[in-house]
């Protein structure tokens, strides 16, 4: 949650309170409209007991510890911010000209240039190891209590198929689908639709729902990753000269595997010598 400059400057925790006050009974009579409106939630049995930690008139204590208080209401509006201008601000002005501004954008380091996957992790081990006690690690109880706490959420051990199934996302987001209908790749439609159409149509909505939910796009983007290399993977098996290159990756051993994982580490962006 992020909080411009004119949100800080009235009291934001009123408006944040106005939003969360009775939250324990608004959780409530939300999850119980869920299960009577919802067929994939009609099952679900409601723990009284986690309702019952919730505030009775306070905003959530998980809301403050990841809440952001954000100055820059530039920053804000340009999250949003297209790479092409408006055809109607100013038409004009384009008919004129042959240069086009480009809006920044709030996106960084979108190929993860600059920050490896093992930084990634070193840090969320590090902050992890924060919340274990004094003993535990032997380091400051003061340094601690600076670090970030850390949020961890469950997970199954069972994946979830998202090929063939229509209830995927009917059941990961309630919230943009309430009343258990609009699922993508719906086989009772009488015309079928694309995907990714379908998908462009949801983020096309008036009120942007699905375009500024925290974790839809990220969600339905990823799905289209796995799709896009399982495809590409499809055509490959394909080519005739797949079976030799098999035959060739089979007769490989452990040694020559982990000589040449030993090479890549070491010049990562030269050719893998015999």
């Amino acid at each position: 949650m992020e909080l411009d400059e004119a949100s800080t400057a009235n009291g934001y925790y009123d408006r944040i309170k106005a939003i969360c006050g009775q939250i324990r009974v608004k959780v409530f009579e939300a999850l119980q409209r869920l299960r009577q409106n919802n067929a994939l939630y009609r099952n679900v049995t409601i723990n009284q007991l986690i309702i019952s930690k919730l505030p009775e008139d306070d905003v959530p204590e998980c809301l403050w510890a990841t809440m952001e208080v954000s100055t820059n209401v530039e920053a804000a509006e340009n999250e949003r911010a297209s790479y092409l201008p408006d055809p109607l601000t100013n038409a004009s002005e384009f008919n004129n000209t042959t240069a086009i501004p480009i809006i920044s954008s709030a996106v960084l380091d979108v190929n993860s240039t600059k920050v490896s996957s093992d930084e990634v992790a070193e840090h969320l081990l590090e902050r992890i190891k924060a919340q274990v006690p004094e003993k535990t690690h032997g380091k400051d109880t003061e340094q601690n209590s600076k670090q970030d706490t850390v949020y961890i959420i469950p997970r199954g051990n069972k994946p979830a198929n998202e090929y063939s199934n229509p209830n995927l996302l009917l059941e990961i987001f309630p919230t943009l689908f309430p009343y258990e209908c609009g699922g993508l790749e719906d086989g009772s439609r009488p015309i079928q639709i694309n995907f990714r159409e379908h998908l462009r149509y949801l983020l096309s909505y008036a009120d942007r729902r699905f375009e500024e939910h925290y974790s839809f796009i990220f969600v339905v983007f990823n799905i289209l990753q796995c799709r896009t290399a399982c495809f590409h993977a499809q055509l490959m098996i394909t080519r005739s000269w797949f079976q030799q290159s098999a035959q060739v990756l089979n007769s490989l051993s452990s040694e020559d595997v982990a000589a040449a994982l030993i090479n890549i580490s070491k010049a990562p962006y030269s050719l893998t010598r015999e």
